[in-house]
C-alpha cells in the first residue's frame, strides 16, 4: 500500500498526464487508500484510471467522489462467478 501523501507529492512535482493505479490487489486482498488522488491529478490537468478488477462491487469505488475518470472493473471476480465468454459457450 502507497501512501496518500506521497503519491500526491509525486503528481505535483511530476504532473502527468495519467495517473493510473490499482484499488484492490488480488493476491493479498488490500485495497489502496484513493480518494484523494483525483483531486490532486485534477489540479495537474490529468485523468486518474483506476484498476478496480479486484474490489468492484466488492469495495465502495466512488467514481463521482473521488473524482476518478476511468474506472476498470468486473463484478466477475468480486462474486467469483464467470464471465460472460464462458457463460454464452455452455
Amino acid at each position: 500500500m502507497f501512501d496518500q501523501d506521497e503519491i500526491i507529492v509525486k503528481i505535483k512535482e511530476v504532473k502527468p498526464k495519467v495517473v493510473a493505479i490499482v484499488h484492490g490487489e488480488t493476491s493479498t486482498g488490500r485495497l489502496q487508500p484513493i480518494d484523494r488522488l483525483g483531486a490532486a491529478v485534477r489540479e495537474v490537468g490529468g485523468f486518474l484510471v483506476v484498476d478496480a478488477v479486484a474490489s468492484f462491487m466488492g469495495a465502495p469505488v466512488k467514481a463521482d467522489e473521488w473524482q476518478i475518470d476511468a474506472v476498470v472493473g468486473g463484478l466477475t471476480k468480486v462474486f467469483g462467478c464467470l464471465t460472460g465468454d464462458v457463460i454464452s459457450d455452455l
